[in-house]
Order: structure tokens, then sequence, then C-alpha cells
């Protein structure tokens, strides 16, 4: 299993590496300093994209993950 910070190293990486991501955004538990942490909090991600037709019609770009 990967780490936490091998997961956030991916999801920061594929950001940077394409282009059709203009920002990245992170909400939820684990960026909520009044939550404690824990081994089942979840990585909540949003990507705004140029166009998100191209990830919605064809769900490869996960592979990445």
């Amino acid at each position: 299993m990967r780490s936490a910070e091998e997961i956030l190293e991916l999801i920061i990486d594929f950001a940077n590496e394409d282009a059709r991501v203009r920002i990245l955004g992170m909400e939820g538990s684990r960026v909520n300093t009044n939550i404690s942490k824990g081994e089942f909090q979840d990585f909540d991600i949003t990507y705004f994209v140029n166009d998100i037709d191209e990830f919605t019609k064809n769900d490869d770009w996960l592979s990445y993950f």
C-alpha cells in the first residue's frame, strides 16, 4: 500500500505534468486542523481543468494513480 506522502506526491505530480489542469484544490479532513489525523482519512481532491469533457468521456487518466 502507498503511504500518504506517496499519494499526495502523485496527486501534485499529475497536476504539474498535465497542462489541462489549471488549479489543484484539497478539501476535507486532511486540511482541517480541528480534526485528528487518522489512518483512514481519504484525499478530497479537486482538479480544475480547461475542458472537463476530456476527463469525463474517458477515464484512462485515472490509471496514473
